[in-house]
């Protein structure tokens, strides 16, 4: 499930982003960036990854959760 979620990962160097996969972040030690070439170290930075996108998933379903409590008929208006 979790697996072929995408996870932003910047470049230490420029700030730039990549997406790639919690499988390939998995199955890969190192990325270059595209922008600027720096090679960024994945191993060390791996679960930390994962730990900020899991992180920003759980917050924007929070908010999903939360729209729906204040509003659990979808914008439906209640009838007179």
């Amino acid at each position: 499930m979790l697996n072929s979620e995408e996870i932003d990962i910047p470049c230490p160097e420029c700030g730039h982003e990549a997406s790639k996969t919690v499988d390939w972040v998995k199955a890969n030690d190192e990325l270059s960036c595209r922008r600027c070439g720096s090679v960024i170290n994945l191993e060390n930075e791996r679960p930390f990854l994962i730990i900020a996108h899991v992180t920003r998933r759980i917050a924007k379903l929070r908010r999903s959760l939360a729209k729906f409590r204040n509003n659990p008929r979808g914008g439906a208006k209640k009838r007179r």
